[in-house]
């Protein structure tokens, strides 16, 4: 397939790192989150139980199954 190099993969597991939707507004003045990384306002990623996450490490290149 293509496209490969606009994915992602989270080399941490984002939960603990995550910032709860309800605290968006502190984010979003603060760029910061308390587990140190950087929010961009303009490009952020929400998982399926409401945490704000940090942006996911570029896939390294290479050949890759998809499966489920």
């Amino acid at each position: 397939g293509t496209g490969a190099e606009s994915w992602g993969l989270w080399t941490k597991d984002p939960g603990p790192r995550g910032v709860r939707l309800s605290n968006f507004q502190r984010l979003e003045e603060t760029g910061q989150a308390p587990a140190g990384w950087s929010f961009d306002k303009a490009d952020w990623w929400l998982e399926e139980h409401g945490l704000i996450m940090e942006q996911p490490d570029p896939l390294p290149p290479g050949k890759y199954e998809v499966t489920g």
